[in-house]
């Protein structure tokens, strides 16, 4: 087998077969001319821009952004850059959703009535009053 010398950026040079050198020039010639992934499936985003989250819920940008003051959507903060994830936008849009007549309620559990159950009420406090010393005679 032939060994074809070659040399990097840093003017290292490496020893490969021909074939791999074959195969990386057709892989590059490939990605010029954009072949390389376009039989593959693209990928599902996970995030969306501003812009991009407001047009998928149906609000305004400023609907939007006081939402994120008021910590009513969950974001994330890349930089400068600001990030709503789907599923933060999908959880976001489930907490206001409106259940029809004939499904139950979800119960809600609440951490505050078990703490109740285990301690007495307390006893309200009453002011003392001053004593004020007898004077001696």
């Amino acid at each position: 087998m032939q060994q074809v010398a070659t040399t990097c950026e840093s003017e290292t040079a490496a020893t490969l077969p021909p074939q791999v050198v074959e195969q990386i020039a057709q892989l590059l010639k490939e990605w010029k001319l954009g072949e390389i992934g376009s039989s593959a499936t693209p990928l599902p985003r996970l995030y969306v821009r501003p812009d991009e989250a407001a047009k998928i819920i149906g609000v305004s940008r400023r609907t939007l952004s006081a939402w994120q003051a008021s910590r009513t959507i969950s974001y994330r903060r890349v930089g400068r850059t600001i990030l709503f994830s789907i599923a933060d936008i999908q959880s976001a849009l489930d907490r206001y959703r409106i259940a029809p007549i004939g499904e139950p309620k979800p119960r809600r559990q609440s951490v505050e009535t078990s703490k109740k159950s285990m301690e007495p009420e307390p006893t309200r406090k009453r002011r003392m009053t001053r004593e004020v010393p007898e004077a001696i005679a």
